[in-house]
């Protein structure tokens, strides 16, 4: 989300040709909006951090 943020600045920043920016800002605001569930939770401060399990600390045990 990061990365398609810094890309319409980028793109709008350098001066480049219309449709390069309106593709940029396009693609951005689809990856966006896919996240947005995502967003939300990293609002409410409920999304798991890097490398942590969502499920708890056994979330990828198996038993035998």
């Amino acid at each position: 989300m990061l990365a398609a943020l810094t890309a319409v600045a980028l793109v709008c920043g350098l001066e480049q040709p219309l449709p390069y920016r309106l593709l940029v800002i396009a693609g951005s605001l689809y990856v966006i909006l896919r996240h947005r569930a995502n967003i939300q939770r990293l609002l409410a401060g409920t999304e798991p951090r890097l490398g942590h399990s969502s499920q708890g600390p056994n979330a990828g045990a198996q038993s035998s």
